[in-house]
C-alpha cells in the first residue's frame, strides 16, 4: 500500500482523503493526475507536457451584435 499525500481533498467513492495528511491507499485505487503532493515520501510532479494551455477564445464586442 503506497502512502500518498494529496494537495486537495479526494473522495474515491467510499472514502474521503484529507489534503496534507499521509494516507495509506490500496494498490488498485485510481489516483487523480494533478492533486498529489507525494507518493511514498517522494515528491510527485506531473511532466509539463501533461498540462494543456487554456485555449484562446475570440470574444465579440457588444457592438458587433
Amino acid at each position: 500500500m503506497p502512502t500518498v499525500v494529496f494537495k486537495e481533498d479526494f473522495f474515491d467513492g467510499s472514502r474521503r482523503y484529507r489534503a496534507g495528511e499521509p494516507h495509506d491507499v490500496p494498490d488498485d485505487l485510481v489516483l487523480p493526475k494533478f492533486d498529489i503532493d507525494s507518493i511514498d515520501g517522494k515528491p510527485f510532479n506531473r511532466p509539463a507536457r501533461d498540462y494543456k494551455a487554456t485555449p484562446q477564445r475570440k470574444t465579440r464586442s457588444k457592438s458587433e451584435d
